[in-house]
């Protein structure tokens, strides 16, 4: 590996010059570029991720799978800024009913996990959620507008059709995952 010289500051190599202009690239671009440029075309950027609200109507899975198609999966949330970012971007879309997000106890009753294999550690349920109805209720999605518990978390049957919200990474944080 060949040593490059920083004058002073002593030796680097070749992979550390270019981390390092990788990063200076990815700065700049942070200043530089639109939400747009680092979201696709419909997708809502927030907080180094892309939000995709839609009011096509399918069931958990299916939804799930749509979102695996665009390199996604279904939202998960982590904080009071996230959610209040999606409740806005649903209000934007005008989207008023509910929407499935990631979170499901499908395998192990009563343990919530996200598709995208982030914790579940940001949960507002809605009062006496959740109930598992009928004992069949492993899918879950987040109330909307036109409810009086908007926002709040709910489970429901997987098998229900509804709106659903996908998430990815944005495009700049993949780039930089790569580096």
């Amino acid at each position: 590996m060949k040593q490059k010289n920083l004058g002073n500051g002593g030796p680097i190599s070749a992979d550390m010059s270019v981390l390092i202009c990788s990063y200076f690239t990815l700065f700049l671009s942070n200043l530089f570029l639109p939400p747009s440029a680092i979201c696709p075309a419909g997708w809502a950027s927030f907080a180094g991720s892309c939000y995709w609200m839609t009011e096509t109507v399918k069931n958990w899975h299916d939804a799930e799978a749509h979102c695996n198609s665009e390199q996604g999966h279904l939202a998960s949330f982590h904080s009071q800024e996230e959610l209040s970012f999606l409740t806005g971007e649903l209000i934007h879309y005008g989207i008023n009913t509910q929407s499935w997000v990631g979170l499901n106890d499908i395998n192990v009753e009563g343990q919530f996990v996200y598709t995208d294999g982030t914790p579940a550690d940001f949960l507002l349920w809605a009062p006496n959620q959740p109930d598992n109805y009928q004992n069949n209720e492993d899918c879950v999605h987040l109330r909307g507008m036109n409810h009086h518990e908007a926002g709040k978390l709910n489970d429901d049957f997987c098998t229900s059709t509804m709106e659903y919200i996908c998430k990815k990474e944005n495009r700049l944080m993949v780039i930089l995952g790569k580096i």
